[in-house]
Order: C-alpha cells, then structure tokens, then sequence
C-alpha cells in the first residue's frame, strides 16, 4: 500500500520552500531597479513585504513572456540569475546583523511567524489527500483544482502558451483562458521534479503571503496608519479568517427533519460572494490578480506631487508590469478594477492632477504593449459566448423562486416586475454574505456623511474603489459561462476595501477612546451587533474549513446525504478514490508523457480522473473544454463513438475499438468500474489484455498506437 498522504504533504511543503525562488528574487529585483515606495530606504522586513507583492505581481508575467519567446527553461535560468542579482544585492545593503541581533525580533514578528506556519498548515490539511488505510478522500475544492491541475500539467507539457488538456482533434488548440498562474506554477516542478499539484497547493499558501503582505503595506502607505501599525497589520491579517453571516442559512439548510449539506459552505447562494480563506484554496489566481491590482495601483499613488519625469515613468513601468500580470492571472477581477481606474482618472482630471493624469495614461499604454500576445490568445476559437458581460441585476435565484411559487411577485409573469424584486432580495443577499464588513462599510458611510471636515485623498479614492466595483459586481453579469465568475470575483475589490476599514473598528474593541470615532456609545446595541456578526464571520470560516476537508469523509460512511456528483460513486468513495490514484500513478510511469489517455467524457464523477490524469485527452468532458479552446462540433464527433465504447449501446456493439482511436489518435482507454461496459465482461475492457489494471482501474493500450507500451 502506498501512502499518498505522506507523499502529498512532502512534496507540496516541498513546492512551499521552492516557490520562494519565484516569488521573491523578481519583486526585490524590480524594486531595487525602478524603486517604487522608496524600496531602497525601507527596512530588511518591508523589503520582504514589497518583494512578495511585486514578485506576484511581475514573475507572472516574466515567466509567460521568457517561456513563450524563448523557452520555459530559459525561465527558470533567468530566475536563477534574478536569485544572484538579490543575494548580492542584500549582502551588500542590508542592515548591520550585529544591529540586528542586539535589537532584538519583536512580539508582532514571532507571531507574524506563527500566522504563516499555521496558514501553510491549514493549506496542507485542506488540499491533499487524507488517506485512511487503503480509503482516500478528497478535498471539496477538487472540484476545481482538478481542472487547475490539468492546467499545470498542460503548462508543464506544451509550454507557452499551454495547450488545452480537455480537446483533442489532430491537435490540442491553444488554451482560451487567463493561464498565467499555471504557467508560474509549472516552473518549480520544472525546477526540481515536482508533481504539478503539488506546485498548485504551494501557490495557495503564497498567495496567502502576499495577500497577507498587500494589507499591511495599503495600512501603511495607502490609509496612513503610523500609530499601532504593528498591531493593526496584524488585526488586519487576522480579519481574513472571517467571512459573512454565511453560517445562518446553513444552519437553516442543515436542521432537522430533512437536512441538506452542501459541501461548500458558500453554495447556498448560486452567486457566492467567497470567503478569503476559500476563495485562497479555490481560486488563488483571482487572489494573486487582486494582489497584482492593488500593487500596480499603490505604486502610483506613493508618487508625490512633485516627482520627476523619470520617477513617473520608473513607476509607470512598475504598475503596468502588475497589469499586465493581473489581467493574465484574472480578466475578471482586472476588469473591475479598470473600471475603477477609469474613474478614478477622471477624478485626476476633475482635480486637475495632470501630471498624474499622464502618468496613469501611460500606464494603460504600456500594459496594452505588454499583453498583447495574451490578448490574442484570447481571440483564438472557442465555444460560443455571448460576449463578456451582460447588464443584469445580480440575483438569488431560491428566494425568486420562492416568491412566484407563494405568489407574492403577482406579476411574475412579467420579467420587469420580478426584475426589480430582485432589489430587494440584493441588499438582504448582502447582509448575509457580507456580515460584519457591511457594517463597517454602512458606519464608514455615515462617519463621511456627518464629518465637516473635506474627505482626505485617500478617502476619495477608497470610495470610488468600492462604488465602482460594487457596481459590476450587483449590476454586470458574466456572459461567456453559465456562473457569474465576473459577479463573483470583483467581490474581491470590495471585500477589500472593507477589511481596511474594518482594521481600526477591530483595534478600537480594545481602546475604549475609539468608539466614538465610528458612532458607537458604549453598551449600545450596535456594538454588540458588530461583535456578534465579527464571532459569526469566524465561526462561518472554521465551519467551512472543516466540511471542505470532512464531507468526503461523512458521505462515505453515511453520516450525511451527498449533494454533489463530482466526486467517485458512494458507498466506497474512498476505495474508488485510492483505485484511481493507484491506477494513473502506475500509468504514468508506464507510458510517454505525450501519450492520449482517454476516458469515459460522459462520467460525472470527473474530479479525480482530472485530477489525477498526468496526459492529454481527446475529449475529458462532455463539451472537451471548449470554453477554454477549440470547436464545439468537432468535439461532438469525438464524444458520439467514445459515448458508445464505454456506454456499449447499440451501435457500441460493431465499434471497432482500433480504428476509433487510430481515428482519433487514442493511445489508452482507461475504464472504471461505474462505465457500462465495465458491466460487459465480453466488451474490450475485459477481452484486452490492460497494462495497468485494479479493482477500480482498467488502462488498455488500443490502435496502432498500443506499440511499444
């Protein structure tokens, strides 16, 4: 038997270690070069803060461009020498050692420390794979990261730009979609051999770091926090372990007499509004392109008045290589965020900033320069959309439902009525999603509308911020898929804003002088209705973590009722699970990384065949990824005869198995014990003699390809 575990926990602390070689050299390297906010004059530990936000937001980019005009190994090389050049360069402008031992680390350091141990524990436990005996069981975010995984692994494969994994017609067409992440991610198992999971585990935890590095240098440099900086950076950091008030209507889902448990705690809304600590597991790109957003935005914004025309244009540089980035690591939450940027220049224009006017024009230029071959990426074949965004008021769609069944919404019939009860509905959805920030954001609000004083610079730009991406994500929909990606991520930029100024309401719990500053008296009931929804967002989060890591495991032993499909058939998930793994680990070994493994496209259960799959298919899924690239009716070609191998239907029967994946430039066809014609003990999966084979797991080599197998 083999430990899966232990390997995963290895190898992804491993790729943790290894990341550091990516995600810091480049943004000390950009720093020291253009120095933006000073780089040069800060301390050892904000030049580690800057590093990691800058290094997000350019080795993106560098890794992308190098791999794609010379070659993904001339990637790693060029990281290696911007490693030398910081070594170098540290060694020779560092602060005193000598300085640095007799002053001693401070408390907010160690515990700065611990925050980052235990975040790259809470990755760890939450992604791999928990084995128990010969069960394993995967994390509810398998879901995507099976399909981000594939996207490594392509990257790893093709090269740059990858190549789609899902859609195989002669040729595998370019991947359709923003792939920068997966790109950077390929580059340690490059490096160092390492699984390309593994790598994507890591870039989790990293985002997390630089994340958690972005709120305290805009604590800092964009909100001017001098007092208690420290512990408010830390206040701040702690603030992303809560969420809304998400953990009230799943205590309703999951009460008795018939309880539903969705494996996400965020799914009782189709139009989610993510966690910090899920959306970091999930989705780390979308974290890493708001990261990206915030530092391109924050090195323009520490440009004084007075700079020169080459300290605007070192920072122009600076933020446009950020944007660029941004834009490949995410189109939706860089969307949002130039829709602020447009906005926010035409204020520049209202105050008649000029200079700064320029500066940010010139920015948009050279972003546009930088992502151009991305954009044409973006222009290649895929299925078709109906455009990026469509205007529509951001729904719920249960409680509309609810309201034409009891027949409150009278006119439904009529889309404008039930349209504008979706208002409504809206603001109580927000309430709930966003919990104890709404209410930081409301006193904010009134704090402005009272104050006598002129709002600050910081303050205009802070709400223009929140406006602009409030709007897109209640009143623009995505349009190319079915989700509301584009409703869903710009949630970032809003849930942004609002942690910093929830950041001096959590450190005023502890200075009673600081009440009064945000409209609290003491005892009142308001106080105790923020504290309350601030220990409801932090239950919300524990309660997630633990279903994203258990509900696999209670599934299997019948403790609750499945609510999703994606993962292997129950009762058994985890045998089915180990038998999968065991069967493409040994695969892998056995055949050429450019071989095509095709599988059942029709299975639901596809998380852990994605996941677990190290080569191309002809079709994965039953539309082959076209989202991502290719053309949707070729790809039904190639699903019509394989629906027929593995469901042996009628016209299965006379399928000649050869000549099918001669056609279709098959090498193996892998079966499991859930397709149809695994049930056929006279069908091809039992009367060829398969390479690798298990109790869950059949690999049979097929047309002329099978040669040399």
């Amino acid at each position: 038997m083999h430990n899966f575990m232990i390997t995963d926990l290895a190898e992804s602390a491993k790729a943790m270690v290894v990341f550091a070689l990516f995600l810091l050299p480049s943004g000390y390297v950009l720093g020291w070069t253009f120095n933006p906010l000073r780089f040069r004059e800060r301390s050892t530990a904000e030049r580690v803060l800057l590093s990691t936000v800058l290094s997000i937001s350019a080795s993106p980019l560098l890794a992308v461009l190098v791999g794609r005009f010379v070659s993904p190994t001339a990637s790693v090389v060029v990281f290696g020498v911007l490693c030398i050049f910081t070594v170098l360069v540290h060694r020779t402008h560092a602060p005193n050692i000598r300085s640095l031992r007799s002053s001693g680390v401070r408390n907010s350091t160690w515990i700065a420390l611990g925050i980052m141990v235990l975040w790259m524990a809470v990755v760890l436990i939450e992604l791999v794979d928990l084995q128990l005996g010969h069960r394993l069981y995967l994390s509810v975010t398998c879901f995507d990261q099976s399909v981000r995984t594939a996207f490594v692994q392509a990257s790893l494969r093709t090269g740059v730009p990858p190549l789609s994994p899902f859609y195989f017609a002669g040729h595998a067409p370019v991947l359709r979609y923003f792939y920068y992440w997966y790109v950077l991610c390929a580059l340690p198992s490059k490096l160092v051999g390492l699984a390309p999971r593994a790598s994507l585990i890591a870039s989790s935890a990293w985002c997390g770091f630089g994340l958690a590095a972005t709120i305290v240098l805009y604590l800092k440099h964009f909100l001017q926090e001098s007092r208690h900086l420290r512990c408010k950076s830390l206040v701040g950091i702690g603030l992303l372990l809560v969420t809304g008030l998400d953990i009230i209507p799943v205590a309703v889902l999951i009460a008795p007499p018939h309880p539903v448990v969705k494996g996400d705690m965020e799914w009782w809304n189709p139009n989610q509004v993510t966690s910090w600590f899920d959306s970091l597991l999930w989705v780390p790109h979308h974290v890493a392109s708001l990261i990206a957003c915030m530092a391109g935005f924050l090195v323009l914004w520490t440009v004084s008045e007075g700079a020169t025309l080459r300290s605007r244009a070192g920072a122009a540089t600076v933020a446009a290589i950020a944007f660029a980035s941004a834009a490949g690591l995410s189109v939706y939450v860089t969307f949002t965020f130039a829709v602020f940027l447009v906005a926010w220049t035409v204020v520049l224009l209202w105050e008649k900033r000029t200079p700064d006017f320029w500066m940010y024009a010139a920015t948009a230029a050279i972003t546009l320069l930088l992502s151009l071959p991305y954009l044409g990426d973006l222009r290649g074949p895929s299925a078709p959309g109906n455009g990026f965004f469509v205007f529509a008021v951001r729904d719920f769609a249960p409680a509309q439902m609810w309201l034409v069944q009891h027949g409150i919404v009278w006119l439904s019939s009529h889309s404008l009525i039930l349209g504008e009860a979706r208002l409504p509905i809206l603001v109580l959805v927000y309430i709930i999603e966003f919990g104890f920030f709404l209410i930081v954001g409301v006193l904010r609000f009134k704090r402005a509308l009272r104050t006598r004083r002129p709002t600050t610079r910081h303050e205009r730009a802070a709400w223009v911020m929140l406006g602009t991406a409030l709007f897109v994500t209640s009143f623009l929909r995505s349009s190319v898929i079915s989700n509301n990606d584009l409703g869903m991520r710009s949630a970032l930029v809003v849930q942004f804003v609002l942690l910093l100024w929830a950041v001096p309401v959590v450190h005023g719990f502890f200075t009673r002088h600081s009440w009064s500053t945000f409209g609290f008296r003491r005892k009142t009931a308001l106080k105790y209705l923020t504290a309350a929804a601030l220990v409801l967002g932090i239950i919300g989060t524990l309660y997630q973590l633990s279903m994203l890591r258990l509900y696999a495991v209670l599934a299997d032993a019948g403790k609750i009722r499945r609510t999703e499909t994606f993962m292997p058939a129950s009762p058994g998930i985890g045998e089915r699970t180990y038998g999968l793994r065991d069967g493409y680990e040994q695969l892998a070994r056995l055949i050429p990384a450019d071989a095509i493994v095709q599988h059942n496209p029709m299975n639901k259960a596809f998380a852990a065949v994605l996941l677990y799959s190290r080569n191309q298919a002809a079709a994965a899924l039953p539309d082959c990824g076209t989202p991502f690239g290719g053309d949707f009716s070729r790809c039904q070609q190639i699903v019509a005869p394989l629906t027929s191998a593995f469901g042996l239907r009628e016209s299965g029967a006379s399928l000649n198995i050869d000549q099918m994946c001669d056609r279709l430039s098959i090498n193996v066809l892998v079966a499991g014990e859930q397709d149809q014609a695994w049930q056929d003990h006279g069908s091809w999966v039992w009367s060829r003699q398969p390479i690798v084979a298990n109790e869950y797991f059949r690999a049979i080599p097929c047309g002329n390809h099978q040669q040399g197998f």
